[in-house]
């Protein structure tokens, strides 16, 4: 629990698609993440930089990547 939904960068929400693919705290260790949700979405009727749809039905890879940046940023969940 935190006592703020605010992100240390300063955002006034911090939600997944956020620290994936626009704050600049933790966005530059998701290139490999970023890549391949934009690859998905390009194949498909999916919104760039909303990985929620693909949460619904992760593919391995895309488990395997979260995790790694989930690590790389020492991110709790």
């Amino acid at each position: 629990m935190v006592a703020s939904k605010a992100c240390p960068c300063g955002d006034p929400n911090q939600d997944i698609n956020h620290i994936i693919f626009r704050c600049p705290i933790s966005s530059p260790r998701a290139t490999h993440l970023v890549s391949f949700c934009n690859t998905i979405s390009a194949y498909s009727s999916l919104t760039p930089n909303d990985i929620f749809p693909l949460l619904k039905e992760p593919s391995p890879k895309l488990c395997r990547l979260l995790l790694a940046f989930i690590k790389s940023n020492n991110l709790i969940i």
